[in-house]
Parts: C-alpha cells; structure tokens; sequence
C-alpha cells in the first residue's frame, strides 16, 4: 500500500528521491537566500542573525519530540528510550556527529551543515562580498583535498565528520553563484563556470567519503534540484503570492524538524489503532501542521524577535 502510493507520486525518472531531493532544494535556497543577508549585515549582527533562526526554534522542536518519544514510548509500548543528556545536549547544540553521537531526529545533520555554512561565511565575508570566486574556486579545491585525505581514514573521527559536513557547502555554494547572477555582480559565462565548479567539488568530494548507491543518489537528486531552482530561478516574475504557500513557508522550519519524529511516531500508533493509511497519511500531516504553527508562533514570531532586539 505505502509502495503504491510513493510510487503514483514520484516522477518517472532515474533513482528520484523525495528525501535527497527535497533537502538539495533547501540547500540551494540556503545559499542564495543567506548571501543577500551576508551582503547587508556585517559579520557579528550577520552571525548573530543567523544562529537566533536555527537555535531556538530547533530547540523547541527537540523539546516537543522528546516529550513525544518518551510519553508514547511507555504508555504505547511500554518501553524507555535509551536516550542520554548526552545525546540530546549533543543533538541540541548540532555537533552529534563530531562526537560520535546518532541523530535523534535524522534530520538535523542539515541544520548541522547550515551553522557550519554560516560560520564559514562569516570568516570569509570580506572576499565573498569583494569577489566571490577565489572563495568559491578555493573552497572546492580545498574541499577535494580534504576528502581525499579522510577517505584513507577508515576509523570515525571528529574531523573526518566535519569534513563529511563541510562539503556540503560546495553545493550550497551553487545558491551564491544563482546570488551572484541575480545581483549582476558576475557575468553569465562566470557564474556558469563557478555552479559547474561547484557542484563538480561536491560530487568528487562525496565520491571519495561517501559509499557507491548513496553516492550516486545524492548525485541525480541533487542534479535534479538544481534544474527545477533553474527553472524557478528564469521564471521568477511568474510567481504570485499564495496564501497557503507562503503559510507553508513561515512554519517549514519546524515542520521539517518535527516531521521525521512526530510523523513516524503518529503513524505507527494510528497503524497500532487500525486507521487506513491513507487517512493516517492525512492525519500525521495535520498533527505536523499544528505543532508547528504553534512552535512558529510563539517562538519564531515572538521569543526570537524579543532575542535579536536585545542583541
């Protein structure tokens, strides 16, 4: 039933996947998006703006699933967690992986990869707003050389996780070059030149940390999203303002960090209770829905403006 229903919504093309996917798409969105607030703040205001976005809404989110995880856990099946304060203080502050510590959530390893985009960012604002390319070309060149050294490395460490993070930013470096083309700040032939280079350092670089099926995923979907940004990128004049699109985009942050854990969970207890899954589907998304509008409310719409007008 769950095949059938993936398979009438996914397109017919090669090794398409909504995860990999949808998350090339934010990562592009990302780069191009965070470049405009890099050009107008300086470094302290512009890193300072950018962790109040992720932290304490994450935190939020981290808060709601552990209460969810632990709750339903005992009173639906009778058992505990085996969650420690490491592992969510870890999680929380984005550095799970550098410890050596699973995702709760399996999703945060994205929000992990953005707080390195925008320390990286801010070290380098000057040169990225003078000329982005040396950055960019740089970046990638080093990025290569990188992989190529922890991929010799078969034990798990620290830095051979954060290289694993880090570059990431070659393809989030695409969203500049959109950034740089739509601020006519690079020609076209340029800026071609440094979303080909770009996203040529991405995949040489997965290519030698990450396995060979996972590899090649990545590559079509992130290929993929690339074409469809393009696309919308050509044809922005196009576009209308959508009530419930622009909802959807205010609460997607915490719907994205809710979704895997509160969307797993809701489904398997509506299952346990015999829904159809059709009607579980619509369900689990409604429950997303709500958490997040509340979570959006009041600490996106609130407590974190409060934060950045004291800072």
């Amino acid at each position: 039933m769950i095949l059938n229903i993936y398979r009438i919504i996914t397109p017919g093309i090669p090794e398409f996947n909504y995860g990999p996917f949808g998350v090339a798409i934010f990562f592009i969105i990302s780069g191009f998006v965070v470049s405009f607030s890099l050009k107008s703040k300086e470094r302290i205001p512009f890193i300072k703006a950018r962790l109040i976005r992720i932290y304490p809404t994450y935190i939020a989110s981290m808060f709601i699933m552990i209460i969810v995880l632990y709750s339903t856990s005992i009173f639906f099946w009778s058992n505990k967690p085996s969650l420690t304060i490491s592992d969510i203080i870890s999680n929380v502050a984005l550095i799970n992986n550098l410890v050596g510590i699973k995702s709760i959530d399996a999703v945060n390893w994205t929000l992990a990869i953005e707080i390195k985009l925008y320390l990286l960012y801010t070290t380098f604002r000057s040169i990225i707003i003078k000329n982005a390319s040396p950055f960019i070309l740089g970046f990638g060149l080093c990025s290569i050389c990188f992989s190529y050294l922890v991929s010799a490395n078969e034990n798990h460490s620290a830095i051979t996780a954060f290289i694993s993070d880090v570059i990431f930013i070659n393809y989030i470096n695409i969203g500049l070059c959109f950034y740089l083309a739509y601020s006519n700040i690079k020609g076209t032939t340029e800026t071609i030149f440094l979303g080909v280079f770009s996203m040529a350092s991405f995949i040489v670089s997965h290519h030698m940390i990450y396995s060979p099926p996972l590899h090649k995923l990545i590559s079509f979907n992130y290929t993929y999203a690339i074409i469809l940004f393009f696309i919308a990128y050509i044809n922005l004049d196009h576009f209308k303002d959508i009530k419930i699109i622009s909802y959807l985009a205010k609460i997607s942050f915490p719907f994205y960090a809710l979704h895997s854990v509160i969307g797993y969970i809701t489904l398997r207890i509506l299952e346990k209770e015999g829904v159809r899954y059709s009607s579980s589907l619509v369900i689990t998304f409604l429950v997303i829905i709500i958490l997040s509008h509340f979570i959006n409310k009041i600490i996106d719409s609130r407590f974190t403006k409060k934060i950045a007008r004291k800072i």
